[in-house]
This record gives structure tokens, C-alpha cells and sequence, in this order.
């Protein structure tokens, strides 16, 4: 019976062991396995990336081979083939990959991280959701012995994002491929992106043209412009202007008048920039606002520039609080138009529109004309700006600065974290779409008829300009990113462009006397005839007031055409008309010198609508009642 015993608990025993085995062989095969698939797992999104940028560039090069095979394609057609399949090939050879470069901050607080560290995070989730693959450089040494491995890399990416607020160490135009794009634009920030490279970059405008004083308030950056503000202060002694002295603690004084010893002793320990004061600061509920709107541009000489429906209006504090921006009061620019249209009327919000655009695009235009030659024609660079803007209380827009690299940090679940990440994705769609439009091109230059010529296939002297290949590059990602721009709308060039001809004309007028070849002027013409063009085989698809769906009813309207004003000084104490709804008579009838008028109104009438239009392009008109400005 022992024996039975002993020989059961042996053969339980093996049974153990067996299996101990068996499960010891499954667990090292179940990690070998993971550890396969570990290994494996950073090069999936790769491979697909790859396989699915193989398929779009087979199936793109197939079409264009279909089309130029085909006898009855025009000579045009196959240029324009040509050019763009060089394009497409060119992006065929890059991975779809973005390096970030940015240096890490020696804080560990919130409010000590670096720029790369406060938005990464927000183009990282872009560039997921694009099916980029993300490389992130940290203080990468200049002095590193670059590895082969760093080489092929470096030549293959797709997208170049410097995240540390500095555009001094970008790749130059000469060292990228066709298709690599880097989100610097090279001397932007010492003219645009920085207040005191905006503040001077403004004041050369005035001394161009007095047409477009009204751009932004006019400011200097003290001390090193102390000289300046002086003999400005000299030469306007009987302004009556109040100025703003802000520091970089954020410190904000409001000064009545300001004379040599306010200079000196307010800029003697730190930099002070100093700005001509708003008197009357649009209010919405009482508190002042200012409008934060993505611009994203894509091309410099020529520009190419687009504005983002998904704005944020910030509500701020007065001066007393350095006009901080008020905590958890964000609107969207949906409801901002929505205000305007319900308190003012429709017409009055499609004018604040098209002024918010046209001052956007003319702080662009001088800022293109300044930039480098050698960025002529160059589409490897681009930037996205966020442009601060405030508006007076007759809704003329006003420029504060313009930051070059917006900030997307939001607390999560607030109404502008949805915009933020938008912008990203649209800003992404935009600038790497890779689709063939070739031929829609070919129908926009066949419609604009003898106006251009095409160089190597017809250019004759009576034509307003003969289109080079990167003449056609331009023209042909304008037409693609055009017709895919998302919440983005293309405000130049657009069929509105004629209006910035007699601008281009002042800012190029030194240029032109020694240029031989089409000027920007030219150009800038025949652009904006072929977008004009472009209009009418588009549907009406653009994000447009005009679209706007409300149900909002207002009595009065004004057509923005019929607004006409002037530029001259002696006009500036004068109104061009007084407006009363319902219309009543007054006594006596409107007179430009005239500055009291009565009128005799029904019992039952308790309502009155005023308001007037300045004969000045560079004054507002306000109404006063009794008890003061009227808000």
C-alpha cells in the first residue's frame, strides 16, 4: 500500500514539474513576444506612413504621366504638369516627420517653462492627428559630432519647428529641399514679432504715406529711442495725446503730459516702450476688449496670407489694472459677431471685417517689402502670428503687437482650447496637402487670356507679365491651399487686392526705378486679376458674413461702400453727416460748421438712434449725452 502511495506522489510530482515547464516556456515566449512587438512598435507608424505616401505619390504620378501622354494636352497643361510633378516628386522623398527644436528652462514652476514646453504639447496632438512622426531636440549642441544616423534624418524630415521664440537659428533657403517647410520666416521677428521692431516698422510706414497712420498708435522704445520720442514731442506740441509708458514688469503709467525729465527718469533702470493712449476703447459691458486672430502666412515676395475664423476676444481690465486680461472672460469670434450684428446691425459687422482684414494685410505688405531678396519666391518658410488687436468706439481696428509664436496653452474644457487645436489642424491640412491642381490652374490662366504669358512656351511684350516656374509654383499652391484652407479665408491675394495698389506702389517706388524685371507692383496686379477670375468658378464656400445664419432683425443700415472720408489734416474737426433714426427733421439742416442742432419729437417716440460719420479718415465721431460719453 506504501509502495502505491510512493508511487502515485512521484508521479504527481513529474505532473508538477511538467507543467511548471510548460508555464515557465509560455511566460518566456509571452515576453519574447512582447518584446518583439516592443521593438517593432516605433516603426509601425513609419511603415505606414511610408506605405500610404507611397500609394499618393503613385497614384499622382500616374495621372500626371495620363495627362501629358495624351495628344490633344495643350503645351500649357504640360508646363504646368512639369512643374508641379517636379514638386510632388520632391515631397515622395521627404518622410512625413517633424523635428522640434527648442531649448528646455531651468524652472520647474508653471510659470518658469520654456516655449517649447508650454506648446508642444498642443502641435504634437496636430501632428498625430496628420499621421506625422515626431523627432523633439532638446539643447542640441553645436559641438555634437553628428552620427550617420543624424544625417539621414536630418535630410528626410518634413516640417522644421523652431518652439524657442528665436528665428536665429534656422536652416537657410539654400540648404532645404522643394517641400521642406520650416515656421520661421527670416527677419520677421525684428520688425513684426517684437514691439519695438513693430513700433519702428510702423513709423517708417507714416513716413510713406500719411494714408496709413491709422494702423496702430504710435509708439517708441525707450531709451534707445529716447531721441526720437523727443523731437516727435517738439514737433506736435499742441497734440493733445496721452501716452502710455509700459514696462516689461508689466507696469503701465497713463501720463497727460510728458516732457524730458518723465523720459529720463522712467527709462533710466529699465526698457519702457511708450504708446499713444486709445481714448475711446470699444466697450463691451462696460470693460475694454482686444482681439487675438491667427494669421498664418505661407509665402513671402510674393505674400500669401490667411486669417482664421477662430479668433478670441479676451475682456480686460481698465489701465488702473495694466489692462490685464480678465479671468474665465473669452469669447469666441462667432459671438463677438453675433454682439456686434444684434446691438449695431449685419452691415455694421461685415465693415469691421473687411477693416480688421485690409489693416492685417497692409502691416503684412510692409513687412514683405522689407524682408530679404533672397526669399523671393521661396515656399520652404512660413509662420503663424497671432495679431492683438483692439477697436475704437466707432469699430476701427487698431494693431497693439503681433506675436510670433501665438500661445495654445488653455485650461482644458475652456471655450478656446477647441480653437487653438483647430487652428493646428487646419495651419497642418494647408501647408502639406499633397493633390494635383494642374489642371484647374491651366483653366484660370486659359480664362485670363492674353494678360500673362508663360516663359519657354509664349511671352510677348504686349502681355502685363511672363510667368517664370516659380511664378507657376506660387500660383499653383495658391490654387491648392485655396481650395483647402479649412477655418482658414485667403486675405491676400484676393479679388479685394486692387486696394492695396496705391500702398504697394509707395513701399516699392524707390525699388522700381532700378528694377529691369515685372515688379512686385506688376505682380501684384495680375495676381489679383487672376483671383478675380478664380471667383467666379468657385462656389460661395468661403467663411463669410455674409453667411452668417441669425435670427437677428435690426432697423438700420449702413452700406460700408457709401462711407467716404479724407485724408487731409484741415478736414479733421469736421463730421461728413449726422444720422438720426427714425428720421426726424432738425433745425438747422446739417452744416459741417454747424455744431448744435434741436429737434421737436413726437409723445409717443422714446427711442432715438444718433450717430455720425468724421469727415477725417483719422478721427472718429462720438455722441455725448448728457451725463458724458455715451457707451
Amino acid at each position: 500500500m506504501m509502495r502505491r502511495i510512493m508511487s502515485c506522489r512521484r508521479a504527481w510530482d513529474l505532473i508538477v514539474v511538467i507543467l511548471i515547464v510548460v508555464l515557465v516556456s509560455l511566460l518566456l515566449s509571452y515576453r519574447m513576444g512582447t518584446a518583439v512587438t516592443s521593438s517593432h512598435s516605433s516603426n509601425l507608424g513609419e511603415i505606414k506612413n511610408l506605405k500610404h505616401r507611397e500609394v499618393v505619390q503613385d497614384r499622382l504620378g500616374k495621372r500626371h504621366e495620363n495627362l501629358a501622354q495624351e495628344e490633344s494636352v495643350s503645351p500649357l497643361t504640360k508646363k504646368l504638369i512639369e512643374v508641379e510633378q517636379r514638386l510632388l516628386k520632391s515631397l515622395g522623398q521627404l518622410q512625413r516627420l517633424a523635428v522640434a527644436h527648442g531649448r528646455r528652462s531651468n524652472g520647474v514652476s508653471a510659470n518658469k517653462r520654456s516655449l517649447i514646453e508650454r506648446d508642444l504639447p498642443s502641435y504634437e496632438r496636430a501632428l498625430k492627428k496628420q499621421e506625422f512622426l515626431l523627432d523633439v531636440r532638446f539643447n542640441i549642441s553645436k559641438t555634437r559630432q553628428k552620427t550617420t544616423d543624424d544625417y539621414k534624418r536630418d535630410s528626410a524630415w518634413m516640417l522644421s519647428l523652431y518652439l524657442n521664440g528665436s528665428s536665429d537659428s534656422y536652416p537657410s533657403s539654400g540648404t532645404l529641399k522643394p517641400g521642406q517647410k520650416v515656421n520661421r520666416i527670416a527677419g520677421i521677428e525684428s520688425m513684426l514679432a517684437s514691439r519695438s521692431g513693430f513700433c519702428r516698422t510702423m513709423r517708417d510706414l507714416r513716413s510713406i504715406t500719411a494714408a496709413e497712420t491709422s494702423l496702430s498708435p504710435l509708439c517708441f522704445s525707450l531709451p534707445r529711442e529716447n531721441v526720437e520720442f523727443l523731437q516727435y514731442l517738439t514737433n506736435n506740441e499742441s497734440n493733445d495725446v496721452r501716452w502710455l509708458f509700459r514696462r516689461a514688469n508689466c507696469r503701465i503709467e497713463l501720463f497727460n503730459e510728458v516732457d524730458r525729465t518723465t523720459i529720463n527718469k522712467l527709462s533710466s533702470t529699465v526698457d519702457v516702450l511708450v504708446e499713444q493712449y486709445v481714448s475711446n476703447p470699444l466697450l463691451v459691458f462696460g470693460k475694454p476688449v482686444s482681439l487675438c486672430a491667427y494669421v498664418l502666412v505661407t509665402s513671402t515676395k510674393p505674400l500669401r496670407a490667411f486669417l482664421h475664423k477662430d479668433s478670441v476676444l479676451h475682456f480686460r481690465y481698465d489701465f488702473t489694472k495694466a489692462f490685464m486680461k480678465i479671468p474665465n472672460r473669452v469669447w469666441s469670434f462667432k459671438q463677438f459677431q453675433q454682439y456686434i450684428a444684434h446691438n449695431f446691425g449685419k452691415p455694421v459687422f461685415n465693415k469691421v471685417l473687411q477693416d480688421l482684414e485690409s489693416i492685417i494685410v497692409k502691416a503684412l505688405l510692409v513687412s514683405d517689402s522689407l524682408l530679404p531678396t533672397e526669399l523671393s519666391g521661396k515656399e520652404n518658410f512660413f509662420q503663424l502670428f497671432s495679431f492683438d488687436i483692439i477697436f475704437t468706439s466707432t469699430f476701427r481696428p487698431v494693431i497693439l503687437g503681433v506675436d510670433g509664436q501665438p500661445m495654445f496653452e488653455t485650461v482644458p474644457g475652456s471655450s478656446a482650447e477647441h480653437q487653438n487645436l483647430s487652428v493646428l489642424d487646419d495651419m497642418l491640412s494647408l501647408l502639406f496637402l499633397e493633390e494635383s491642381v494642374a489642371t484647374a490652374t491651366e483653366k484660370l490662366l486659359r480664362k485670363a487670356g492674353d494678360t500673362v504669358g508663360i516663359n519657354d512656351i509664349e511671352c510677348h511684350t504686349h502681355q502685363e507679365m511672363c510667368f517664370t516656374d516659380i511664378d507657376l509654383v506660387y500660383i499653383l499652391n495658391t490654387k491648392r491651399q485655396s481650395a483647402h484652407k479649412g477655418g482658414f479665408r485667403m486675405i491676400y491675394p484676393n479679388v479685394d487686392g486692387l486696394n492695396y495698389s496705391s500702398l504697394l506702389e509707395q513701399l516699392y517706388s524707390q525699388q522700381m526705378a532700378a528694377w529691369t524685371g515685372p515688379s512686385s507692383v506688376d505682380r501684384h496686379r495680375v495676381i489679383t486679376k487672376l483671383m478675380t477670375i478664380a471667383a467666379e468658378f468657385e462656389e460661395n464656400s468661403d467663411v463669410s458674413p455674409e453667411n452668417l445664419k441669425t435670427d437677428i432683425t435690426y432697423a438700420v443700415s449702413i452700406d460700408a461702400n457709401d462711407i467716404h472720408c479724407s485724408y487731409d489734416p484741415a478736414t479733421m474737426p469736421y463730421m461728413s453727416s449726422l444720422n438720426i433714426y427714425p428720421r426726424i427733421s432738425i433745425s438747422p439742416t446739417f452744416d459741417r460748421l454747424v455744431t448744435e442742432y434741436y429737434a421737436s419729437v413726437d409723445y409717443d417716440l422714446v427711442l432715438l438712434e444718433v450717430w455720425a460719420t468724421a469727415e477725417s479718415c483719422l478721427c472718429d465721431a462720438r455722441v455725448d449725452d448728457k451725463l458724458g460719453p455715451s457707451r
